[in-house]
């Protein structure tokens, strides 16, 4: 995960000028990480959250384990999460209704998702990926 990655997929324009139904901007109560989600237009601030800090970050990407093999567990985007946010499911019942598969915020995650994972797989199983950056 590198910030030459996360500003190449347009992470922080996409996600920090996205819009619900109503026209609000997700930025516009994200932008600082408000409600455990953020969505900032400013790519640094949002890079430094989303790499460093787990929680933010589990709300973009989950792990899917292979309890047989955890050498096989993978990481994924977190579209459940993304679903039920956006369809109002508890504990976001008052949250704005937007389209969760179908946005600009989506597109630059698939493409963060999709840089990243190609240079872990280039990096090889013994690859360094570097230090991790997480805080907690």
């Amino acid at each position: 995960m590198t910030k030459t990655n996360f500003d190449t997929a347009n992470m922080a324009n996409a996600w920090g000028n996205m819009t619900a139904n109503n026209n609000q901007r997700c930025s516009n109560c994200h932008a600082g990480g408000d409600g455990g989600f953020i969505a900032s237009p400013t790519s640094q601030l949002f890079f430094d959250v989303v790499s460093s800090n787990k929680y933010y970050m589990l709300q973009y990407f989950s792990v899917k384990l292979d309890l047989t093999d955890l050498t096989k567990s993978t990481v994924e985007i977190n579209t459940k999460s993304f679903l039920g946010v956006s369809t109002g499911q508890d504990p976001h019942r008052e949250h704005p209704r937007f389209n969760a598969t179908t946005n600009n915020g989506m597109t630059a995650l698939k493409t963060f998702y999709d840089t990243t994972m190609a240079a872990v797989t280039a990096a090889g199983p013994t690859g360094m990926c570097g230090p991790s950056k997480l805080t907690n």
